[in-house]
């Protein structure tokens, strides 16, 4: 069982602002309009009290924090209400969100390339796209050390699933920047090539969520990519559930333990009492 303690602590001042965050909100996903509902409950539990811990570890620097989770498990919506709720409470600029899939292979590299099927077959590397080697990592790994440093503007890449491709320098990263929230699936992988993104992190968040809920999610979302129920169901078979059980197996180098609906919502850092 992890021993983890709940972190419930924020500011005073935030509490006025719960009233008029909660509601209806339109974020950015993937670069798509997206309407979410952010409950009181969320912001008292989650939101406020992890961005107040984040600001906390920042220091005289800035802090590189990654956002991990199964496919489905919501990274995506958590890490744009994320950033909504630390512009409204901070301003522009001092959170900026980072998703992974920026770094995708695109896919005319995917359809050159090929990889090996759990059974041993030779197969198109776009069949395993979302896997853990249809990624750039060296470019992720490198922008990570650009964001380290943080002396110049970072233009990074965001991943569109209208084009279900990546855009280059559709992400910016000011100077100013305090907090760089990155999230994705295998971000705490500490197997190579990944363990050159990993070891960049100073905090490591997993966000958990309901196995079901998760793969409703991800086929609905193959769904709305074209897909027929069918082959959803296929590509989630074939893909997204190998995805998933890759990413849970990194949970355990996780610090912080996020659930964001249920009774056990809140966010939990580890070896804490």
């Amino acid at each position: 069982m992890e021993r983890t303690g709940i972190v419930r602590a924020y500011p005073d001042a935030w509490r006025g602002r719960v009233t008029s965050l909660a509601g209806v909100v339109t974020l950015d996903l993937a670069r798509q309009a997206t309407t979410v509902g952010l409950s009181a409950a969320s912001l008292e539990r989650v939101y406020f009290p992890l961005l107040a811990m984040l600001d906390g570890r920042c220091g005289q620097g800035r802090l590189i924090a990654a956002l991990a989770g199964v496919p489905g498990a919501g990274k995506s919506t958590v890490g744009a209400i994320l950033q909504h709720v630390a512009g409204v409470l901070w301003g522009p600029g001092r959170f900026v969100l980072v998703a992974m899939d920026g770094w995708h292979l695109p896919n005319a590299v995917l359809d050159q390339r090929t990889t090996r099927s759990v059974d041993g077959r030779t197969i198109s590397l776009r069949q395993r796209k979302g896997g853990p080697e249809s990624y750039d990592v060296p470019a992720l790994a490198e922008a990570l050390g650009r964001l380290r440093r943080g002396d110049a503007v970072c233009r990074l890449p965001a991943y569109s699933r209208a084009l279900h491709d990546p855009v280059a320098e559709a992400v910016e990263v000011p100077v100013s920047t305090r907090i760089v929230l990155v999230e994705g699936n295998f971000l705490l992988s500490v197997d190579s090539p990944w363990d050159a993104v990993s070891r960049l992190l100073d905090v490591r968040c997993f966000l958990v969520a309901d196995p079901n809920e998760a793969r409703r999610r991800v086929l609905a979302r193959h769904v709305r990519g074209g897909s027929r129920e069918e082959q959803a169901v296929a590509k989630y078979e074939t893909n997204d559930r190998l995805n998933t059980d890759a990413v849970l197996a990194t949970r355990c180098q996780a610090e912080v333990i996020i659930r964001t609906d249920g009774p056990d919502m809140g966010v939990r850092v580890r070896g804490s009492t």
